[in-house]
């Protein structure tokens, strides 16, 4: 399947997104934890998760352990509202959280 990958501080991210959805892609990726993010990191994820559901994509995010503080959310779960279908974890997540997680949302594991 074809996909795009947006970013939180690309200013080109929501031109992306309608350009790609209007030529069928139905899959995007994104990154929750880039620590050179600066800014409203939430308020801009928000918009740019809500702009890629509204046409109908399936949104995958690649997160680790600090994303909740970076996004300054208080857990995992917060994500799946806002489009967020499948996560990509980085290391250090525990079998037990892994376990958590796979209930909620596809994952993926960086090796």
């Amino acid at each position: 399947m074809i996909g795009i990958s947006f970013y939180l501080q690309d200013p080109h991210a929501e031109t992306q997104i309608i350009h790609a959805a209007d030529l069928g892609v139905k899959r995007a990726f994104t990154s929750l934890h880039i620590p050179e993010e600066k800014g409203d990191l939430v308020k801009r994820m928000i918009r740019l998760l809500k702009l890629a559901e509204a046409y109908g994509m399936e949104i995958h995010a690649d997160v680790s352990l600090n994303t909740l503080d970076h996004l300054g959310i208080s857990k995992f779960k917060d994500l799946w509202p806002l489009g967020i279908k499948g996560i990509r974890l980085d290391d250090g997540f525990d079998k037990e959280t892994v376990i958590s997680l796979s209930k909620v949302f596809s994952l993926m594991q960086v090796r």
